[in-house]
């Protein structure tokens, strides 16, 4: 990204829109070109920042009104507020750092905008180790976890998820999966049976050619039909199948999601689960995947 402000607008900052698309740590690689007006020969200063993962979300103001939101994961861990505090500023780009009020302190509750799409997140760490994470992002949900459990060394951890919205993509996936199966079925079906008609009615318009030239070109009309049948099912089942594979890629990225909610043996119970859910076609069976973590 370059950027020079008009000659009218020089000042002696200058501010520049940073996007991080996804929640990844960034190296920024800074070139600053600085000179006077009408200078051929600038002075060149180079910077290296890095931005925390985290860095497109901002503080909330303990006094701000917090909104319910019925889209959290929550689970359970041994650890002092303090190190949480500074897994947070650590993680997130903020003006002030969090931090307890006292020593004694062993709860946290801290609340984010997000600055993508204004969407809202809240992290409430209890006193008895109970951790619950509020957002409607089920993926922001998983890369928290995955960053918290690397930052406290955690090998294996468990969760409860409630997600409304991932549910019913699940559900809708699943649904549609299961009606292009149908779908498929019935078409190659029907494949199989104008290729036999084709199959039957060549030999006769053969035949036909000997003592019947009408008989011949309506048999000949006929395969000519089937064939153009059998070409438009066979353009049907390739965007079946393309819509198919989409709808299980779909799939797959909640279920990745759901398993990236969980760390160490319990995220391979999720992907274990996932699979044998998906084989057997129930759907009830995923849902229970994604809000415990195996079925």
């Amino acid at each position: 990204m370059a950027c020079h402000p008009a000659s009218g607008r020089l000042r002696s900052h200058l501010q520049v829109a940073l996007r991080p698309p996804r929640d990844v740590p960034i190296d920024v690689h800074i070139k600053a070109l600085v000179g006077y007006a009408d200078s051929e020969q600038f002075h060149i200063f180079e910077l290296t920042k890095q931005l925390p993962r985290f860095c497109m979300y901002t503080l909330v103001a303990p006094s701000t009104s917090r909104p319910q939101l019925d889209s959290y994961v929550t689970f359970h861990i041994t650890e002092r507020v303090q190190r949480i505090c500074i897994w947070i500023n650590q993680n997130f780009l903020l003006e002030e750092e969090v931090q307890v009020d006292t020593e004694e302190t062993k709860e946290l509750h801290v609340g984010f905008n997000c600055l993508r799409d204004k969407g809202k997140l809240y992290m409430d760490f209890e006193s008895d180790g109970q951790v619950k994470i509020s957002t409607p992002d089920i993926r922001l949900a998983g890369d928290l976890i995955q960053s918290l459990a690397i930052y406290l060394n955690l090998t294996d951890l468990q969760s409860t998820a409630n997600f409304p919205d991932a549910e019913q993509k699940l559900r809708d996936e699943m649904a549609y999966a299961s009606e292009v199966g149908e779908m498929r079925s019935r078409l190659a079906a029907e494949t199989a049976e104008r290729a036999q008609l084709i199959t039957a009615l060549l030999p006769a318009a053969q035949d036909a050619s000997n003592h019947d030239l009408k008989e011949m070109l309506n048999r000949y009309k006929e395969v000519i039909m089937l064939n153009e049948e059998l070409l438009t099912g066979c353009h049907i089942r390739r965007s079946a199948q393309e819509q198919a594979v989409s709808q299980l890629k779909s799939l797959h990225t909640i279920l990745q999601q759901a398993a990236r909610l969980r760390v160490g043996k319990y995220s391979k119970a999720v992907v274990a689960a996932s699979r044998k859910a998906v084989k057997d076609n129930n759907i009830d069976a995923l849902i229970k995947v994604l809000q415990v973590g195996d079925s």
